[in-house]
């Protein structure tokens, strides 16, 4: 049986990038008392547009930090189910049929995108995480599935 999950890279810990966007804010909204203090008071509200912008791109970061996928080779089952938002959405494919397929970017620094699939219908894989690591994922699931990947 192979069982893999495939996380995306998160570079702080949660509490660290809570830190990190709290003294972001905190610098902001201090340049712009700053500047209400000297009498430019409409650079304040534009201070508040910032920080609430920033946190709401830190937030839709945060709900997405525990967002994976988990691939199951069982028997002649190959299962992957991908975890997005508090939801899992299952795809089932026969062993003996299935294929992966690496595929290259439209240009040199294009990322690779790692494709299983058969009959027709494919499904993409590891789309958080870098080429080597696609690389690593189709050797392994080629091994597993007993398919040359192309």
């Amino acid at each position: 049986m192979l069982d893999i999950v495939v996380r995306r890279r998160n570079a702080l810990p949660p509490q660290a990038a809570w830190a990190l966007f709290a003294g972001l804010a905190t610098v902001s909204l201090m340049i712009g008392l700053g500047f209400l203090w000297m009498g430019a008071w409409p650079v304040l509200p534009f201070a508040g547009l910032e920080v609430a912008g920033v946190g709401a791109c830190w937030w839709i970061l945060a709900r997405r930090r525990d967002d994976h996928e988990r691939l199951l080779v069982e028997g002649d089952r190959l299962r992957i189910l991908k975890h997005r938002r508090g939801r899992v959405q299952v795809e089932e494919f026969q062993r003996q049929w299935a294929r992966v397929e690496l595929e290259a970017g439209a240009h040199r620094w294009y990322p690779t995108r790692l494709w299983v699939g058969s009959h027709g219908r494919r499904v993409e894989l590891a789309r958080g995480t870098d080429d080597a690591t696609r690389r690593r994922i189709a050797r392994e699931l080629d091994r597993w599935l007993g398919a040359g990947y192309r």
